[in-house]
């Protein structure tokens, strides 16, 4: 290179690097303008939030710690599943010994329901007998394998062996062993084989409050992991009440299956306990389990006017619209605190960042956090919190023109939208799931209270206005619409009572059905057809042997 062009460049040099310098200044000073701003902004948004009545800290949404002398989930039944210590601890020395429960009916979560409003189905309690009486081992390819071994041209096509047969439940095993006896004797046998752990559950029942423990842990994944083992558990305890339940009204027994489904919903109210979303998810999922053995009561006239009227005034205080908007409340703390907080261990901050992803969230600019975060806290609160009316138990389902103009913007690409676009699709979900349920159950009163003019009276009223006057206060409304339910009167002893669905059109009792769009995203269409009896052409066929 020529000598002489040695100062040119060198000129040039330093004038890239000014520019280069004077570039990096001013990006850095327009992040920390921009910083500054979002900061300022989210400031205001919590204000404006708080003036709602709409914190945005753990310590406002998380419900009173319930002592554990009042707490049902901490009885020495069931403390050791979860999560509290006991005193004295259990026999085996565990503290997390939990085999009473585990024993209690293990095969009943294999039976198919009582019933199903939805579709009409009842399941005789007769099927479950043949299920229970033919249950086997699952049977093995053993002959299969031996005729590969003889005949078979290649060793590879020998199929392998069978995986170890799980053994059949003590239950089951003494049940066969018996001689037969009706459905109701054979269900009541396997019953009593285990009524001193009914009991104790039952009592526990009645404790006045339910909570589940959070316990210890800190961080985000260690809270979900805690939390999803004692769900499981929670919901299980509702497969032997079902059962106890079901068997008792076939014995025309209803004092001791309203004990049953009382139980049912002391043991779904601990779903309520904390406000997550997963939490209120498996709520829903309790409420229906024993929804659907109340229906199968009612459609086989089982249930009498003592055990009606303690079933209405119970689900008059079930607010499964006010439980998923706590949840939702306590959904966006947790989902606000991952994207924003630098990692603590403060009590005020429950949930905080715990994985390389999150963790490496501090460095992220400034704006990017906290516009992310005012945006996931305004979807949050537009989208989800401010379409439930808890006072009025019902759902603002179908969205508005508004509705739509603030989720096109809200989830439009921006590097300000990135948590809003991944989360809001899957927690939209909420608001059909408490519609669908706060209409399960509005429609299981409504239905207590017409079985108890049917009884009075020997047949169903003409319009549910007659209900007002003895068996109801008032009316609950559609949960999707926020009108009347829909009632008809087929004859004197049938009628069809339905919520208008998701789609809000009153399509005159027409079952739900889901169909898709044109982009293949399922659709439902139709009602929500609560009937006062069964549809004998959907009953399902005896159950074969239990695997």
């Amino acid at each position: 290179m020529n000598p002489s062009r040695w100062p040119r460049l060198i000129r040039w040099l330093k004038r890239f690097v000014f520019a280069l310098a004077v570039l990096v200044t001013l990006t850095a000073l327009a992040l920390a303008i921009e910083g500054y701003r979002a900061k300022r902004a989210w400031t205001a948004w919590q204000a404006e939030l708080t003036a709602k009545g709409e914190p945005l800290d753990w310590q406002s949404v998380a419900p009173t710690l319930v002592p554990n002398e009042q707490n049902f989930l901490a009885t020495p039944l069931l403390a050791r599943c979860f999560g509290f210590e006991t005193n004295p601890p259990s026999r085996s020395g565990d503290t997390n010994d939990c085999s009473a429960v585990s024993q209690l009916l293990p095969w009943a979560g294999t039976l198919p329901s009582p019933g199903d409003w939805r579709t009409g189905t009842i399941t005789p309690l007769a099927t479950w007998q043949a299920a229970l009486r033919g249950a086997t081992k699952p049977a093995g390819d053993q002959a299969d394998r031996r005729l590969a071994e003889r005949y078979g041209p290649d060793a590879k096509h020998i199929p392998p062996d069978p995986p170890a047969a799980e053994p059949i439940h003590p239950d089951l095993l003494a049940l066969q062993a018996r001689p037969p006896g009706t459905a109701v004797e054979d269900l009541r046998f396997l019953l009593e084989r285990h009524r001193a752990t009914f009991e104790e559950l039952r009592a526990a029942a009645r404790r006045p409050q339910a909570q589940l423990n959070l316990g210890p842990q800190r961080t985000s994944t260690e809270v979900v992991e805690h939390l999803l083992p004692g769900l499981a558990r929670l919901k299980g305890l509702l497969y032997p009440l079902r059962t106890s339940a079901w068997t008792e009204l076939n014995a025309r027994n209803p004092d001791a299956a309203l004990r049953d489904v009382e139980t049912m919903l002391r043991v779904s109210d601990a779903a309520t306990s904390q406000p997550l979303l997963i939490v209120g998810l498996v709520r829903v999922a309790m409420m229906d389990l024993t929804v659907q053995t109340i229906w199968a009561g009612l459609a086989e006239h089982l249930w009498q006017e003592p055990q009606l009227a303690a079933l209405e005034k119970r689900l008059a205080e079930i607010n499964i619209v006010a439980d998923l908007q706590r949840c939702l409340r306590g959904e966006r703390v947790f989902a606000v605190a991952l994207i924003g907080q630098v990692p603590t261990r403060s009590p005020a901050d429950p949930f905080v960042a715990d994985d390389p992803l999150r963790l490496a969230m501090r460095w992220w600019p400034t704006a990017v956090r906290y516009r992310n975060q005012i945006n996931l806290a305004r979807a949050y609160q537009t989208l989800l919190i401010e379409r439930f009316d808890p006072a009025n138990r019902w759902v603002r389902v179908i969205p508005t023109a508004p509705d739509l103009a603030d989720r096109a913007a809200l989830t439009a690409w921006s590097p300000y939208n990135l948590f809003t676009r991944m989360l809001l699709p899957a927690v939209e979900k909420s608001l059909e799931k408490a519609a669908a349920s706060q209409a399960a159950v509005s429609l299981a009163r409504v239905a207590c209270a017409l079985e108890r003019h049917r009884l009075a009276a020997g047949h169903y009223p003409e319009s549910l206005d007659a209900l007002t006057s003895r068996f109801l206060d008032r009316l609950p409304p559609d949960p999707v619409t926020g009108q009347p339910l829909k009632y008809r009167r087929d004859a004197p002893e049938r009628f069809v009572l339905y919520s208008v669905g998701l789609d809000g059109k009153d399509d005159g009792g027409q079952a739900m059905t889901t169909g898709k769009e044109a982009r293949g995203v399922p659709v439902q269409t139709g009602d929500w057809v609560w009937r006062s009896h069964p549809d004998a052409d959907d009953s399902p066929a005896p159950a074969g042997a239990l695997q």
